[in-house]
């Protein structure tokens, strides 16, 4: 009941670089992790408003053992504490019975396309929240927030963009590249066209002649 609150801020040491060109499938989700702020399922409500009061995470994983039980927020942590009897009633309470009810799990192997459009379909009321990151058998590996992956897909956006004004440059230069080979073998072909027909009889006037001579 009185167990104390771990803290693990540590920021994930793997390189992120969103300078575009960004590909998709080369964003490593455990480089997004923000912080890995997490307690025990039994440590008191007390000890996890330290932890905040303390730090700059919003929000605190909640273990039991290895097991991911959830999260829980700065916000409804400071609102069970700060009313009239607030403290009295919640200080030594366990953490576990005060867990986020909404919450967003992703699995580290998701590909970002799917989490991006998964965490952006919140509602409202939730959509800034913390995203829980875990691996494949659900174990907690840290949180990413909301404002990073807005930069990722401000990254993709960007890259997409810078593709498709590429492509529309190369198009561009193709075309003029056609029509300037078109023009020149349109005054080619002129060029070896006659400028002047026979008449026939040969020896009859240009306006009688029998047979007309026309190109096109």
């Amino acid at each position: 009941m009185h167990a104390t609150a771990q803290r693990d801020e540590q920021i994930s040491s793997l390189p992120l670089n969103l300078n575009p060109p960004v590909r998709a499938e080369s964003i490593e989700l455990r480089a997004l992790v923000g912080h890995r702020t997490a307690t025990p399922a039994n440590a008191s409500v007390e000890s996890v408003a330290e932890i905040f009061k303390n730090g700059s995470a919003n929000f605190v994983a909640v273990l039991e053992g290895q097991r991911l039980l959830g999260m829980c927020s700065r916000t409804e942590i400071a609102a069970l504490l700060g009313g009239r009897y607030g403290f009295s009633l919640w200080a030594r309470k366990p953490i576990r019975n005060h867990l986020c009810k909404e919450e967003k799990r992703i699995k580290v192997a998701a590909p970002i396309a799917d989490v991006l459009r998964t965490v952006f379909a919140r509602p409202d009321e939730n959509f800034y929240d913390d995203v829980l990151l875990v691996d494949e058998s659900g174990g907690f590996l840290g949180f990413i927030g909301t404002e990073t992956l807005f930069k990722v897909q401000n990254a993709l956006l960007l890259t997409n963009i810078r593709e498709i004004e590429e492509r529309d440059r190369e198009i561009r230069q193709k075309n003029e590249q056609m029509e300037t080979d078109l023009r020149m073998a349109t005054e080619l072909q002129q060029a070896l066209m006659p400028s002047t027909y026979p008449v026939f009889p040969a020896e009859a006037p240009a306006g009688a002649t029998r047979l007309s001579f026309c190109h096109r």
